[in-house]
């Protein structure tokens, strides 16, 4: 194989000219952030950055983290009766000692098939302390439920569980969770449901394989699209009539699946 080309920039008569170090001037790292942003980096994001940095903050009033869950219809800002729990909130708020936990994952049962089956087992382990998750709570209803691997990827947050009571809480839960991975300066990664695929697509989550054994479709979404959609971005079509009917969205490829996909990490057995 050949080397590549000795490339030069300028006149052909002009002698050449070390291009790569012209307008290097030593002096201080001018990677500093910016005090605001300039409106061209603005229109090209779509987004401001430095607003994010405002508005994502661990529980924080207004955050639209844990502790908030957006307007109707809306992702993010404040809606009128719908709050988010933490894990923390949770685990003190619901334990098994005192009955509280086990009432709980009884409501959640009740919800009746896979989304009941989802939401007691994200209860179990969340009040468990075994993984990071978040309820959506509408009064005192809890309407949704979601786990959170933080650390299985390096790009991305995994998630698992999440599961609706009924329409309307699908795209608010993924607000969350696109705030929490933009947070930690990540991604999202999850396996879709067959009922949800289209849901994820009109989130703007783009595919990464072809097919799952088990029928679950390995969705991702970018950094950046986790900023577009934590700084309250709407999406292009109403996603609300696209959540799956029986309320179930993604869950984690469980033992003996497979799936063929470059890179994976060893999340199945």
């Amino acid at each position: 194989m050949k080397g590549l080309p000795d490339v030069h920039f300028g006149k052909v008569e002009e002698p050449p000219v070390a291009w790569r170090i012209v307008g290097i001037v030593d002096g201080e790292d001018d990677d500093g952030q910016l005090d605001t942003t300039p409106e061209d980096v603005i229109r090209m994001l779509g987004f401001d950055p430095l607003e994010l940095s405002k508005e994502v903050t661990e529980g924080g009033p207004g955050s639209g983290f844990y502790g908030h869950a957006g307007r109707p219809g809306e992702v993010g800002g404040s809606a009128k009766g719908v709050t988010v729990m933490g894990p923390k909130e949770i685990k003190k708020k619901y334990n098994w000692k005192d009955g509280s936990a086990d009432k709980l994952w009884d409501e959640l049962k009740a919800w009746g098939g896979a989304r009941g089956k989802l939401a007691s087992a994200a209860e179990y382990q969340i009040t468990k302390g075994m993984d990071e998750g978040f309820f959506v709570k509408q009064g005192n209803e809890v309407v949704a439920t979601a786990l959170i691997d933080a650390k299985m990827l390096k790009g991305s947050v995994y998630v698992d569980m999440l599961a609706t009571k009924r329409p309307g809480f699908g795209k608010r839960s993924m607000a969350v969770i696109a705030k929490r991975a933009a947070k930690l300066h990540k991604g999202i990664m999850l396996h879709a449901l067959p009922k949800a695929v289209g849901f994820y697509e009109a989130l703007g989550m783009k595919k990464i394989a072809r097919k799952v054994t088990g029928g679950l479709t390995p969705f991702k979404m970018p950094y950046e699209g986790c900023l577009r959609l934590a700084t309250a971005m709407e999406a292009k079509v109403p996603i609300e009539e696209l959540e799956p009917d029986d309320g179930v969205f993604c869950k984690r490829v469980e033992k003996g699946q497979t799936t063929i996909l470059k890179g994976m990490p060893k999340i199945i057995t």
